[in-house]
C-alpha cells in the first residue's frame, strides 16, 4: 500500500493506515497449505487475529467509484460512501437488516463474501478485525436479523461481520463500555494529513507558544445520532439514558468566555468558527488549524457531532494541551495514554451556568483558570507539554516518515521501527480484545451473543 491514502482524510485515512501498518507490528502467521486447502482441520490454538488487508474506501475508489465524485465534497474528501450516511443507513439497518443493500461498493462486498466462506472465518469470527466507518450500522443490522429470526445464510455481509472485532473512531455511547470490555470494539484516533505533526525545532518550551488558547471548529454541531438505543436514527446526545449538554449552547458559551477572559501579558486567545472557506481550500483551511495549534498553549475540545474529534490529535501533535469538555474515558488507548496527566477538564455544565449568569452573577470565567495556570504554575504547564511530547506518538499515524519528528533534543530519540504509533497502540488493544473474545468463546457458560448486541432496544 502507498504511504498516503488516495482518499486521504478522516475515515478513509484510518482504514488505509491500519490495514497497511498492522501487519508490520504483529507477527505474521501463515497456515500450512494442507490446512488452507481443507485437507486437515483448521487449528490456530486461539492465538491468531485475522485482518482483511483491504481498506474499503481505497478499494472502492480504485474500482467501482473510479473517477466518480460524490455530490457532497466533504464526504468525497473524507472517503465516504453515498449509501453509508448516518441516519439513512441506520434506518435501513433497523427496518430490513440491510438485506440487498450496498453500503460500500460491490467489489468490497464480493471480497467480504469470499472471506465469509473461508475456513479461517468459520467458528473464528470472534477473532477477525475490521476497520470501518461506523460500527453501529452492522450491529443494528445484526440485531434486526436476530429480532426477526432470519436464517444466518440470509444475513447481509454487514450483519455477518457485526460479531467480529470492529475498529473505529467511536462507538455508541450507551454501549461502548460493554463493547470494549467484552472485546467487540477497539477505538482509534481520527486521522487527518500529517502536517499536524508539528515542530522539528530545537526551541525550548514554551517560548514558541504565543497564544493562550485556541478553538478552531464549526459553530453549530448536532448531537451524536446513535445514542438513543430505542430510536437509533434519532439525533440525540445522551450517556446512559441521561441527556448531555446541548453542544450549540456549550460552544456559544465558550466563544463568550474567550472574548471576556483575563489576559496574561502578551499571551492572547484566538478562535474561529464556521465552515465557509473549508470547501474552497480544504488544505489551506486545515493548515490554518495547524498554525493555531502550533502557537496555542491550550486547545479547547468541546463536544462535536461525536464525542471525540480529530482536533484532539491535531492539537496534541502540535503540543497544545487539550482542554476537554468531554469525558476522557471515551478516548482511545486508555491503558497506554495517561489522558488525565496531559489534559485539563472543564465541566460543560459549568460553562453553561457561567454564560447564563454572565453580567449578573459573581461566577468567574472558567477559562481564567488557564491564564492563572500559565502565570502561577508555569512548571506544571511545561511538564504537561513534555509529557505530551512523549505520548503523542501513540496517537499519530506515521511509519517513521520525515514529518513525524522528535520535538527537540530533550525528547528521547528511538529507532524509527520501534517508535510508538497508532498501529502499535491498536495492535496492543486488538490482541487484548481477541484474547477476551477467545476466553468467552471457550466458556460454555458465557452467552454466545451479548444482550446489547442481540436486543439493543431492551433496557
Amino acid at each position: 500500500a502507498a504511504d498516503f491514502p488516495s482518499l486521504p482524510w478522516d475515515n478513509g485515512g484510518v482504514s488505509h493506515y491500519l490495514v497497511r501498518d498492522l501487519p508490520s507490528v504483529i507477527p505474521k502467521w501463515t497456515p500450512p497449505p494442507e490446512m488452507e486447502q481443507g485437507w486437515v482441520p483448521w487449528e490456530d490454538n486461539g492465538r491468531v487475529v485475522y485482518l482483511l488487508p483491504i481498506a474499503p474506501y481505497v478499494l472502492c475508489a480504485a474500482t467501482d467509484f473510479w473517477g466518480v465524485t460524490l455530490s457532497n465534497p466533504l464526504m468525497h474528501a473524507k472517503g465516504g460512501f453515498s449509501r453509508w450516511r448516518g441516519s439513512g443507513s441506520m434506518y435501513r439497518a433497523q427496518s430490513h437488516c440491510l438485506r440487498n443493500e450496498t453500503l460500500t461498493c460491490p467489489t468490497y462486498e464480493k471480497t467480504l463474501r469470499w472471506m465469509l466462506g473461508r475456513p479461517s472465518w468459520k467458528g473464528r469470527e470472534h477473532r477477525h478485525a475490521f476497520a470501518l466507518l461506523g460500527v453501529e450500522v452492522p450491529r443494528v443490522a445484526f440485531s434486526c436479523d436476530v429480532r426477526r429470526g432470519n436464517l444466518p445464510e440470509t444475513h447481509s455481509v454487514y450483519s455477518r461481520i457485526a460479531r467480529a472485532i470492529l475498529i473505529t473512531t467511536e462507538g455508541r455511547r450507551w454501549s461502548w463500555r460493554m463493547e470494549r470490555e467484552q472485546g467487540y470494539l477497539v477505538t482509534t484516533p481520527q486521522w487527518w494529513p500529517s502536517f499536524f505533526m508539528l515542530n522539528a525545532t530545537a526551541e525550548r518550551l514554551p517560548t514558541f507558544k504565543t497564544e493562550l488558547v485556541a478553538m478552531k471548529s464549526v459553530a453549530a454541531k448536532f448531537c451524536h445520532r446513535y445514542d438513543d438505543r430505542a430510536h437509533p436514527t434519532r439525533l440525540w446526545c445522551g450517556e446512559g439514558g441521561v441527556s448531555s449538554p446541548d453542544p450549540f449552547k456549550v460552544r456559544a458559551a465558550l466563544v463568550g468566555a474567550l472574548k471576556t477572559r483575563r489576559g496574561v501579558g502578551a499571551v492572547k486567545a484566538q478562535y474561529q468558527t464556521g465552515r465557509g472557506s473549508f470547501m474552497d481550500d480544504p488544505e489551506g483551511y486545515m493548515r490554518g488549524f495547524a498554525e493555531a495549534y502550533h502557537s496555542a498553549i491550550f486547545t479547547l475540545v468541546p463536544h462535536g457531532d461525536t464525542v471525540t474529534s480529530s482536533r484532539i490529535y491535531q492539537a496534541m501533535g502540535a503540543l497544545s494541551i487539550p482542554v476537554f469538555l468531554i469525558d476522557v474515558e471515551h478516548l482511545p488507548f486508555q491503558k497506554i495514554v495517561p489522558w488525565k496527566e496531559i489534559s485539563i477538564f472543564i465541566d460543560p455544565y459549568e460553562m453553561l451556568e457561567w454564560a447564563k449568569q454572565r453580567g449578573r452573577g459573581n461566577l468567574s470565567n472558567p477559562l481564567d483558570r488557564l491564564s492563572d495556570l500559565v502565570k502561577q504554575h508555569p512548571e506544571r504547564v511545561c511538564a504537561m507539554q513534555r509529557k505530551l511530547a512523549e505520548v503523542r506518538w501513540h496517537l499519530l499515524y506515521h511509519r517513521g516518515d520525515h514529518r513525524a519528528v522528535p520535538f527537540d533534543s530533550s525528547e528521547p530519540r528511538v529507532e524509527m521501527n520501534s517508535r510508538p504509533s497508532v498501529a502499535r497502540s491498536v495492535a496492543h488493544d486488538l490482541i487484548i480484545a481477541a484474547h477476551t473474545r477467545e476466553l468467552a468463546h471457550r466458556d460454555p457458560a458465557a452467552p454466545k451473543i451479548p444482550s446489547w448486541l442481540a436486543q439493543p432496544r431492551v433496557s
